[in-house]
């Protein structure tokens, strides 16, 4: 993945680049889920709608998807 879609978009290497690794380094990241749980100390999006904007396979979207509802929109 080398196009930019958008003006002044900057890639992200990871995923753009080296798109196989993007889910190993996801799942390296955060085992314990703690900055989700910190994302939802701030807001708690069960119920709300969470739009995924991006050009990845949708990782997030599995952990999201469980108290929200979740649309997603690809490039």
């Amino acid at each position: 993945m080398t196009d930019v879609l958008v003006a002044g978009a900057i890639p992200s290497p990871n995923i753009w680049d080296h798109p196989d690794l993007y889910e190993t380094e996801n799942l390296g990241v955060d085992r314990a889920g703690v900055l989700e749980a910190a994302m939802r100390e701030i807001q708690d999006w069960a119920g709300l709608d969470v739009l995924d904007v991006g050009r990845g396979p949708g990782f997030h979207l599995s952990r999201l998807a469980r108290p929200a509802r979740v649309s997603t929109r690809s490039g």
